[in-house]
């Protein structure tokens, strides 16, 4: 395991020392009254968040299965739970319904039309208006994960070149 060295506790003990009191101005910064589109927005969002987590989440552990132990059955539910994942995160009413809070950007907060862009940036990654477009990134980026993941790296190479001792992920200690 690695050291940890002075200067970096120092400047995280200084960070978490600071963090309450930025809190605390922050909080105490008068908000104005939300419109009824940027409380429309905030449920938008809210919902997204309640529907992208979950299914982010998921997909971020089957990429990690598939990476650490490189096998078709890993590489088929990370393709899997990335479908999934691009299903809801491109679905057309979270495009459609993004763009048209959006149209009303003058009554939104800076921060929930900030969100809101990012959902679309989000979406744009996999519309579901190309499902089939869609489908055939995700196979191909899973296959290149596993192509990548599984390659064989040589810990030791004998006198004339040759790999003694090879090894693929699986093998390696960190």
């Amino acid at each position: 395991m690695p050291r940890v060295r002075a200067p970096f506790v120092v400047v995280f003990c200084l960070v978490a020392a600071l963090l309450p009191g930025l809190t605390i101005s922050a909080a105490a910064a008068p908000k104005k009254r939300a419109t009824a589109t940027e409380k429309e927005a905030r449920g938008f969002l809210e919902t997204v968040t309640a529907l992208f987590q979950p299914a982010s989440t998921v997909a971020a552990d089957a990429a990690w299965v598939a990476a650490i132990d490189v096998s078709p059955d890993h590489s088929g539910a990370r393709a899997g739970a990335e479908k999934v994942r691009a299903a809801l995160i491109g679905s057309k009413w979270v495009i459609e319904r993004a763009r048209a809070l959006l149209t009303k950007e003058p009554q939104l907060d800076d921060i929930t039309a900030r969100q809101l862009r990012r959902v679309l940036l989000d979406a744009a990654e996999s519309p579901a208006t190309i499902p089939e477009v869609v489908s055939r990134r995700v196979e191909a980026e899973t296959k290149q994960s596993a192509i990548l993941d599984g390659f064989t790296f040589c810990l030791q190479a004998g006198k004339n070149g040759a790999c003694t001792r090879p090894a693929i992920a699986n093998d390696i200690d960190v």
